[in-house]
């Protein structure tokens, strides 16, 4: 008999788990349904654990410069009844990072 493990990889920040083999988001241990880019996002952010222009999440997101902004809008949307503050801050210059202290 051949037993499967299942394996999960697991990316943490703060109080953001994403797990990535179910594609799933919990934020401060509610589960939050977020589309497949909005996903990559919250990913890449967490992976580099710096401010990010938009122009990089852009290209390692494969989607546009521009849409960058409005994905961040919609996740921010999304978690702000969960977590009362916006889960991804920005500054004028196009560049994000994740939010601190949730």
């Amino acid at each position: 008999m051949e037993l499967k493990a299942e394996v999960t990889f697991v990316f943490e920040y703060d109080k953001i788990v994403l797990c990535e083999d179910k594609r799933s988001v919990l934020i401060i241990g509610y589960k939050t349904e977020l589309t497949e880019k909005e996903y990559e996002i919250v990913r890449i952010l967490i992976d580099s654990k710096r401010m990010m222009h938009k122009r990089e999440i852009a290209k390692l997101a494969e989607i546009a410069d521009s849409a960058v902004a409005v994905h961040i809008a919609n996740i921010n949307k999304k978690a702000l009844p969960i977590t009362s503050r916006k889960l991804l801050v920005g500054n004028r210059r196009g560049e994000y990072s994740l939010a601190e202290n949730l």
